[in-house]
């Protein structure tokens, strides 16, 4: 379903805010938070960096009670060797880190982590002294993997901020009181120097801070106070000064925040691509964060003002902007801590096949106590979409009724469509049959759906029968038959059937018929009558009785028709034409009978002929 878009110009650019309509309701999200084992409340605070569609999880945690920083590792699902899942692991307790260097740089933190689980992030002295840091790559599944990233230039600190899946790492290297300078290294080919990261055009070193980095080394960031995305020896595309780009991925499309006004509450997060103009997010804000997944789907995390606690969003196509407040479920305990929490650090995998969306991760704290007994607690959050359940074995056809064919030549067919509702273990084939083949046929005599296409419905057209009949508009069925297969679940299941009306495409006629018993008299204070019989069976759309009386005082009379099936219509209009409703819907085939009564003496007068005039369907 398209989004529909407001489209406006602020500060020079195009800018759409995006509104959509649900193609169908979210799924909602496990809330699981997770600790250092052993770890006092209070005592630690985390800081989530990335995660990898496996469920691995890294950052850095910080202590509240003067020790140095230490990278972590948060192994959801047990993917890492034999590690046991849920639990954080400091770094050092995974990856053997030579005592001479940790015996330097005793701060660590993890800034990067790839599909391979293969880590990047730097260590740092502790207390600081000049030079600052080293960066580091390390494989998670190889405990003996630590490697001191090049130092490419003169420089005070290194640090390893991206690593792609193809193992390119993305190095931040930087002398006090000079401008950094990036550079692309692969572990994996120590013999290839880091590549510096230029302007493609001045081939000058890329300056400002780069954020961003997906697996075609392209890179965003923020440049001379703006936005910019590099895509080396190619272009370096630079952007407003009150944009800054955030998280990019494989397709180029990437994340940021933008600047309304000078308000610093009125700042809002945009999606960049190259298909459509910037498209803003969401309503404005003091601060935030956001990375974007190869789906192109935003996480958020955002507070309104400098004051109120931080929230989490997502922007996910076909759904548009979801408050995951109203998406949360989870233990009570965890809810609890949920609802009070503000929460950053964000970010998002890639969507499931079961629930169409990714996991989200981050950082939630939340300060409880008064005074001196006040404590603020940190934990890492990841929530988990929850796929809906698995549908029941069946066959959905739709429409089951409803539908409608002509007998015209020219006449567009009508359709419906059959699909499996889940995966067969075998060929499933559905015959297909009118029960009238007089009135409709269709294209296909039977459905066939394979384990590979069951879930691509298959569409039957219905064609009207033509005929010289006036009989009207005909109900018929199209059978669907009980299902052939080797399936048990699907062998022997009847689907439902449809239903279908011919329409008639002969001209009705219009046929009147006269009385041939007339003129008869009326006598005084007596009854005459007349009968008008037919062979003919039409259906009556519509009627018009005829009379002609002749009579000196006409108010002395009542006039009654009984109709071939017996009612009784009194005629009140007895001099002119008289539309008679009731018979509408009934056969003409029969006797139709006149009857003129004359109420009162002295007056006398004659029937002298009278008619109906019927329209047929």
């Amino acid at each position: 379903m398209k989004r529909s878009r407001i489209c406006l110009v602020i500060l020079g650019l195009w800018l759409c805010l995006g509104a959509s309509s649900l193609a169908q309701a979210p799924p909602n999200f496990r809330i699981e938070f997770f600790t250092l084992p052993n770890a006092n409340a209070g005592d630690v605070a985390y800081s989530v960096q990335d995660a990898n569609n496996l469920g691995v999880v890294v950052g850095y945690v910080s202590s509240t009670v003067n020790e140095p920083t230490k990278a972590f590792v948060l192994d959801q699902n047990g993917v890492i060797g034999d590690q046991v899942p849920g639990k954080v692991y400091l770094l050092a307790d995974l990856i053997n880190i030579p005592p001479e260097v940790t015996a330097e740089y005793a701060m660590s933190q993890a800034y990067s982590i790839n599909e391979s689980s293969q880590v990047v992030g730097r260590l740092k002295k502790y207390p600081v002294t000049a030079p600052l840091s080293i960066g580091f790559f390390a494989d998670l599944n190889d405990p003996e993997s630590f490697e001191e990233l090049p130092k490419p230039a003169p420089a005070d600190s290194v640090s390893g901020i991206g690593i792609n899946d193809h193992g390119d790492v993305l190095i931040d290297s930087w002398l006090s009181g000079e401008p950094r300078n990036y550079y692309i290294y692969n572990p994996m080919h120590p013999e290839t120097d880091p590549v510096l990261l230029t302007d493609p055009v001045t081939n000058q070193p890329l300056e400002g801070i780069a954020t961003g980095f997906n697996n075609y080394r392209q890179v965003v960031g923020l440049l001379n106070g703006g936005g910019y995305r590099l895509t080396p020896g190619i272009s370096l595309e630079t952007f407003s000064e009150f944009e800054y780009a955030h998280d990019i991925n494989d397709n180029g499309q990437f994340c940021g925040t933008l600047d309304l006004s000078t308000d610093p509450d009125d700042k809002v997060f945009f999606r960049y691509t190259d298909t459509d103009p910037i498209e803003l997010i969401g309503s404005e804000f003091n601060s935030g964060e956001c990375k974007i997944n190869s789906d192109g789907d935003v996480a958020m995390a955002s507070r309104v003002i400098q004051s109120s606690p931080s929230r989490v969003s997502v922007l996910r196509d076909g759904h548009g902007l979801l408050d995951l407040d109203d998406l949360v479920v989870g233990e009570v305990d965890d809810l609890a801590f949920w609802d009070a929490a503000t929460l950053y650090g964000i970010d998002i995998n890639d969507r499931d096949a079961a629930s169409g969306f990714g996991q989200i991760f981050g950082t939630g704290s939340r300060t409880t106590g008064r005074g001196r007994k006040q404590i603020t607690e940190h934990r890492v959050f990841i929530l988990t979409p929850i796929a809906p359940p698995a549908p029941d074995p069946g066959i959905t056809v739709t429409p089951t009724n409803g539908l409608f064919t002509t007998e015209a030549f020219e006449g567009d067919p009508a359709s419906f469509e059959v699909v499996l509702n889940t995966q067969p273990t075998a060929d499933v084939t559905i015959g297909i049959s009118s029960d009238n083949p007089n009135e409709g046929t269709t294209d296909e005599t039977s459905l066939t759906f394979t384990p590979a296409n069951w879930a691509d419905a298959q569409t039957v057209f219905v064609f009207g029968v033509d005929d010289e009949d006036i009989d009207g508009n005909i109900a018929y069925t199209i059978l669907t038959a009980a299902a052939s297969s080797t399936d048990l679940d699907y062998s022997g299941m009847d689907p439902d059937d449809v239903a279908v009306t011919n329409l008639d495409d002969e001209q009705a006629p219009t046929v009147t018929y006269d009385s041939d018993d007339t003129p008869t008299p009326i006598p005084d204070r007596g009854m005459t009558d007349s009968t008008i019989t037919t062979e003919d069976d039409f259906q009556i759309a519509n009627m018009i009785v005829t009379l002609n009386i002749s009579h000196q005082r006409s108010s002395d009379l009542d006039v009654y028709l009984i109709g071939a099936n017996d009612e009784v219509v009194q005629l009140f209009n007895f001099n002119g034409d008289n539309n008679v409703a009731d018979f509408n819907g009934t056969s003409t085939n029969g006797s139709w009978t006149l009857e003129v009564y004359d109420n009162r003496k002295k007056r006398t007068g004659d029937l002298n002929s009278w008619s109906m005039t019927v329209e047929t369907n």
